[in-house]
């Protein structure tokens, strides 16, 4: 099995300890290549927006005043925060019109 940070310190030591620059360059590039670039960390995209849904929340709100945040995102399968967001868009719109 690989020890990484051993071979790192292994790698140091040795490029401390030698005097010829070609053995202390080609090290040095085997110490840079022992590094990994940490991946991007996404939640999945389990419901994505679609413009379906998109219309779907803006009418269902605009039919059922009464009816929570929460429930809209249910029946919609969204984020309920993304269905406040939707709403909350709707509202600087429609403002912005008048």
């Amino acid at each position: 099995m690989s020890d990484i940070p051993a071979a790192r310190a292994i790698l140091l030591q040795a490029i401390d300890a030698t005097s010829c620059p070609v053995a202390k360059g080609a090290m040095a590039f085997a110490l840079s290549k022992m590094r990994r670039v940490e991946p991007r960390r996404r939640g999945p995209w389990k419901n994505k927006m679609t413009e379906q849904k998109r219309k779907a929340v803006y009418d269902l709100a605009r039919n059922n005043p009464s009816m929570h945040v929460s429930e809209i995102a249910a029946l919609v399968q969204l984020n309920p925060g993304r269905v406040s967001e939707l709403l909350s868009r709707a509202e600087i719109v429609t403002e912005g019109e008048r």
